[in-house]
């Protein structure tokens, strides 16, 4: 799978769950991908409350592999606003 099916993948599902995604490159090889849950006030990488993070990824990869077992949690049943520890 290439670099842009990954990317199409994640922003397709995101979309779907209503998440929003938001990307930040420091310059150290590895752009961050902070998940967040989409609502009515505009979001961005720095701006979101801890509320409403879920989750940031290092690099495409991680990304890709957060994203699919999100989908899986959802399918399961498993709320993303379940503490499960």
């Amino acid at each position: 799978m290439t670099r842009k099916d990954k990317r199409i993948i994640i922003l397709k599902l995101c979309k779907f769950y209503g998440l929003a995604l938001d990307t930040w490159s420091p310059g150290d090889g590895l752009t961050r991908y902070r998940f967040i849950v989409q609502n009515d006030e505009s979001i961005d990488y720095f701006g979101c409350s801890g509320a409403h993070k879920l989750y940031t990824a290092l690099g495409l990869n991680e990304a890709y592999i957060w994203v699919r077992g999100f989908k899986s949690g959802v399918l399961a049943g498993i709320s993303p606003q379940t503490d499960v520890s």
